[in-house]
Protein backbone atom coordinates (compact mmCIF):
# COMPACT_ATOMS: atom_id res chain seq x y z
CA UNK A 1 0.00 0.00 0.00
CA UNK A 2 2.57 2.22 0.91
CA UNK A 3 4.83 1.65 -2.48
CA UNK A 4 1.39 3.35 -4.50
CA UNK A 5 1.91 6.79 -2.47
CA UNK A 6 3.92 9.32 -4.92
CA UNK A 7 7.83 9.95 -3.57
CA UNK A 8 8.48 9.82 0.40
CA UNK A 9 5.00 10.40 1.58
CA UNK A 10 4.50 6.94 2.74
CA UNK A 11 7.16 7.42 4.92
CA UNK A 12 6.43 10.53 6.13
CA UNK A 13 2.79 9.06 6.95
CA UNK A 14 4.65 6.10 8.89
CA UNK A 15 7.48 8.44 10.62
CA UNK A 16 4.05 10.48 11.95
CA UNK A 17 2.03 7.61 12.54
CA UNK A 18 4.72 5.61 14.85
CA UNK A 19 5.12 9.36 16.53
CA UNK A 20 1.47 9.27 17.30
CA UNK A 21 1.29 5.54 18.76
CA UNK A 22 4.68 6.28 21.33
CA UNK A 23 2.68 9.43 22.40
CA UNK A 24 -0.74 7.89 22.65
CA UNK A 25 1.19 4.29 24.81
CA UNK A 26 2.85 7.56 26.96
CA UNK A 27 -0.15 9.39 27.58
CA UNK A 28 -1.90 6.48 28.31
CA UNK A 29 0.75 5.24 30.53
CA UNK A 30 0.91 8.56 32.56
CA UNK A 31 -2.64 9.48 32.65
CA UNK A 32 -4.19 6.37 33.58
CA UNK A 33 -2.69 5.75 37.07
CA UNK A 34 -2.97 9.32 38.04
CA UNK A 35 -6.66 9.36 37.23
CA UNK A 36 -6.95 6.33 39.35
CA UNK A 37 -5.23 8.11 41.94
CA UNK A 38 -7.20 10.94 41.44
CA UNK A 39 -10.38 9.19 41.55
CA UNK A 40 -9.39 6.89 44.84
CA UNK A 41 -7.77 9.37 47.16
CA UNK A 42 -9.74 12.15 47.79
CA UNK A 43 -6.99 14.54 49.44
CA UNK A 44 -5.04 13.74 46.70
CA UNK A 45 -7.86 15.25 44.12
CA UNK A 46 -8.32 18.29 46.46
CA UNK A 47 -4.55 19.37 46.03
CA UNK A 48 -4.39 18.39 42.05
CA UNK A 49 -7.80 19.04 40.85
CA UNK A 50 -7.38 23.22 41.12
CA UNK A 51 -4.16 22.27 38.82
CA UNK A 52 -5.63 20.46 36.43
CA UNK A 53 -8.74 22.71 36.27
CA UNK A 54 -6.37 25.30 35.60
CA UNK A 55 -4.01 23.56 32.81
CA UNK A 56 -6.98 21.65 31.37
CA UNK A 57 -8.37 24.61 29.07
CA UNK A 58 -5.15 25.61 27.85
CA UNK A 59 -4.55 24.59 24.08
CA UNK A 60 -1.50 22.85 24.44
CA UNK A 61 0.01 23.65 21.27
CA UNK A 62 0.89 27.37 22.78
CA UNK A 63 4.02 25.23 24.60
CA UNK A 64 5.17 23.95 21.16
CA UNK A 65 7.45 26.91 20.77
CA UNK A 66 8.48 26.45 24.42
CA UNK A 67 9.35 22.78 23.51
CA UNK A 68 11.03 23.16 20.49
CA UNK A 69 13.61 25.56 22.14
CA UNK A 70 14.48 23.06 25.03
CA UNK A 71 14.54 19.71 22.83
CA UNK A 72 15.14 21.14 19.60
CA UNK A 73 12.86 20.67 16.41
CA UNK A 74 13.31 16.33 17.11
CA UNK A 75 10.68 13.33 17.57
CA UNK A 76 10.84 13.19 21.21
CA UNK A 77 9.36 17.06 21.45
CA UNK A 78 6.39 16.07 19.02
CA UNK A 79 5.89 12.73 21.28
CA UNK A 80 5.84 14.95 24.29
CA UNK A 81 3.75 17.40 22.63
CA UNK A 82 0.74 14.58 21.65
CA UNK A 83 1.49 12.49 24.76
CA UNK A 84 0.77 16.18 26.95
CA UNK A 85 -2.25 16.49 25.04
CA UNK A 86 -3.99 13.27 25.48
CA UNK A 87 -2.21 13.50 28.96
CA UNK A 88 -4.95 15.74 29.92
CA UNK A 89 -8.30 14.11 27.97
CA UNK A 90 -7.46 10.85 29.73
CA UNK A 91 -6.89 12.14 32.88
CA UNK A 92 -10.19 14.02 32.94
CA UNK A 93 -11.99 10.72 31.76
CA UNK A 94 -10.43 8.44 34.44
CA UNK A 95 -10.62 10.58 37.61
CA UNK A 96 -14.38 10.94 36.81
CA UNK A 97 -15.00 7.87 35.91
CA UNK A 98 -13.66 6.03 39.00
Amino acid sequence: FFRTIPGDLGLHFLASAARVLAAVAVAVATAVPAGLALGQFRRLDSVFSPLVAILYPIPKIVLLPVLYVLMGITDLSKILLIALILFFQILVVVADSH
